[in-house]
Formats: structure tokens, C-alpha cells, sequence
């Protein structure tokens, strides 16, 4: 019997309450494997702030362990009888949406199984390190892109320029509008050339902006933006007063909410927001809906959209950003 350490949650709380490394639980094997499924030995996962706020939120109704977190790279060991595009030794990564989570479980562990639709191979040019995060943000990114119909000379402000998902979003923004177009990213002045050196053309410090929508209306009034993808969340005036700065027909793109990642927000509080974002999309001008098209988008991750990402990262148009690396045990230190 060969076993493996997991980092595991049992119930529901902080991960400094219920997240536990557990050293006994058993090494899945390829005789565990569907036709259409992988066993990877993982090199690196990433750690999400939104793993936390789910930790907290998600019911537990038995004892069976929930593997953290949800994306990685590693070695393929063993492939299912109906996969084509993986062998065993292919270097890959990938990243779990929530039915993928929700079945096979998160990737904080030394060895996982999962669909191969969720793994590709790894870029050449990318490490085991920075590809065990970038997968889910860079499709996402790619999305927000593609959902804010972006082109060439195009004008996008991103606010949270500075965070993992922000980092990511910038870079995929710069590569579709270009040299002609405008990158304008929020973050803290500490991040400025952070943000600057990813592709952001101009930084608004919002530690000294004490009031965002009023200084975008006075600075871009008169050269509107194309899009907005605001992964910031939190401030509703800055959609409800966008006109003064988003072009008629342009696109304003809910992409998160940091207050609510970050500060461990109630279930009906993320309901109320979600509730928010969907009544206000849908809302006549006549009856005081806002005159800008209003969505909120969260990444699609499938193999088509993995290759899309891949294919960035290898022509150097995407990279990751990594605060820190730890080891495996040391996960209840960052």
C-alpha cells in the first residue's frame, strides 16, 4: 500500500481551521483510471486567495476528504484507454473548473487524477514553477479579451492590474490592442512598474485617486475606453457612472471581487453581488438601467481554451508572475 500527502479540508472554516496535511491517504494508480482520464505526479500547484473564501463557504455533509486548490503542472505517469494526446513522461499542466473540482477533487497533492480535457502539455519555455498557476488565469484572461471584443488601437482600463489574475489579464489586453492602443491598469504605486514592465501603458496609484470615477471621467472623458474589466469589484460607481468614460456598445466586464476573495464574505453576500451584477444587465434604461452593457464573466477551462493559453505563453505573450515558493509542507505559512 503506497501513500501520498494531500493537503485536505474536512469541514468547513479558514484555511487555518480545517486545512490539514494528511501523509496517509492512498497513492491513486493507473488501475483507478477512466477511459478518459490521467494520472499525473504533480511538481507545483498554486495557492488562491478564492480557495480560502470557498473553504469557508462550501457545506460539508460527511467526512470525505476535499483535495485543495485547482491548478498545476507534473509528469504524466499513466493515461486512460480513449486518450490520444498524452503519454506517460509528457510534461503538462492545466487547471480545474468547479465540476472537475467538484468530481476528481483539487491538485494540492503529490499524485491526482483528472479528465484529460483540463491537462495539455506544457510550454517549452515555461517552468514546472510558473506553470503550476498561470493555467486558469490565462484562460480567463484570454476570455475577458475575447468577451471585450478587444482589437488592434483599442482602449481597455483593468482594474487590480497588480493582482494574480490582474497580472495575467494585462499582458493577453496588451497583446490584442497593441503598440497604437492603451493599456491603463489600477494598482498601488509600490506595483507601478510591476504592472508597467507586464504592459500597462499608463497606472492610476488608487492609494491617491479618492474617488475613481470621477478621475476617469476627467481624464479619458474625451477618449473613451472600449472596455472596462474590472477584477476590483466592490465599487458600483464605478459601472453605474462608466458612461462618462465607456464608449456606447463597449463592454463593462465584472471579473471579480477582491473585497469578497479577500475578506472572507458571507454566502448571501456573494449571492446579493451576483444578484446585483445579473439585475443590472438586464435593467431598461427607461427604468434607470445604466447605458452600457454590463456582464460578469468567469473563465471557460477546456482543452481548446488551454491550447489557446499554451500557444501565448510559447510566443512569449503571456508569463507568469510568482510572489513566493514553498515547500509542500509549508502551505499554512503564506
Amino acid at each position: 500500500m503506497v501513500t501520498m500527502r494531500v493537503w485536505v479540508f474536512r469541514s468547513r472554516g479558514t484555511p487555518a481551521q480545517v486545512l490539514k496535511l494528511e501523509t496517509d491517504l492512498l497513492r491513486p494508480t493507473a488501475k483507478s483510471l477512466g477511459p478518459r482520464d490521467v494520472l499525473i505526479k504533480v511538481k507545483y500547484s498554486a495557492l488562491f486567495q478564492g480557495m480560502a473564501m470557498l473553504m469557508s463557504q462550501i457545506p460539508h455533509f460527511d467526512s470525505k476528504p476535499w483535495f485543495a486548490e485547482g491548478t498545476f503542472s507534473g509528469i504524466v505517469e499513466a493515461e486512460g484507454s480513449q486518450v490520444d494526446h498524452l503519454k506517460p513522461e509528457d510534461e503538462v499542466f492545466g487547471g480545474l473548473p468547479p465540476n472537475v473540482f467538484m468530481k476528481y477533487g483539487g491538485t494540492l497533492a503529490e499524485h491526482i487524477i483528472l479528465p484529460d480535457q483540463v491537462v495539455v502539455q506544457k510550454p517549452r519555455n515555461l517552468a514546472f514553477e510558473g506553470a503550476g498557476g498561470i493555467a486558469s488565469n490565462a484562460v480567463t484572461a484570454l476570455q475577458f479579451v475575447e468577451v471585450a471584443k478587444l482589437k488592434k488601437g483599442g482602449r481597455v482600463l483593468i482594474t487590480g492590474a497588480s493582482s494574480g489574475t490582474g497580472s495575467i489579464v494585462i499582458q493577453a489586453a496588451r497583446a490584442a490592442v497593441g503598440e497604437e492602443g492603451l493599456v491603463v491598469g489600477t494598482c498601488s504605486g509600490a506595483n507601478e512598474q510591476l504592472v508597467k514592465s507586464l504592459g500597462v501603458h499608463e497606472v492610476i496609484d488608487y492609494t491617491k485617486c479618492a474617488v475613481l470615477h470621477e478621475y476617469l471621467a476627467q481624464q479619458y472623458g474625451s477618449k473613451r475606453f472600449d472596455a472596462i474589466i474590472d477584477i476590483v469589484g466592490g465599487d458600483w460607481d464605478l459601472y453605474t457612472k462608466s458612461p462618462a468614460y465607456l464608449k456606447p456598445d463597449s463592454t463593462f466586464i465584472f471579473g471579480g471581487n477582491i473585497s469578497i476573495v479577500h475578506g472572507g464574505a458571507s454566502f448571501v453576500s456573494v449571492v446579493f453581488w451576483l444578484l446585483s451584477i445579473r439585475i443590472a444587465s438586464r435593467r431598461p434604461v427607461i427604468l434607470g438601467g445604466v447605458p452600457r452593457k454590463c456582464l460578469l464573466h468567469q473563465g471557460k477551462i477546456d482543452r481548446e481554451n488551454l491550447l489557446k493559453a499554451a500557444a501565448l505563453i510559447e510566443e512569449g505573450k503571456l508569463k507568469p508572475v510568482i510572489d513566493s515558493v514553498y515547500e509542500m509542507e509549508d502551505v499554512l505559512k503564506v
